[in-house]
């Protein structure tokens, strides 16, 4: 659960940081570095992982619903 807290912070982080620098130089995108793509990359993967879990019950209870639909009447 650290890692993920940590990875999530540095993802704020570079992307607070990328946001200062592209206000600053110019107005139009620029690609961010390998760091601000790594952290992205793995914030994303762990997020994904958290998240299967919650997804999955979410699905439980929608099937539950439409199966036992009299009794949500």
């Amino acid at each position: 659960m650290v890692v993920i807290y940590v990875f999530q912070f540095s993802l704020c982080i570079f992307i607070f940081e990328f946001d200062i620098k592209s206000q600053i130089t110019t107005a139009e995108y620029l690609i961010p570095d390998i760091g601000t793509g790594f952290a992205r990359f793995i914030t994303g993967i762990m997020m994904h992982v958290c998240m299967n879990l919650e997804i999955k019950q979410g699905m439980e209870k929608m099937k539950y619903a439409l199966n036992h639909s009299w009794k949500f009447d």
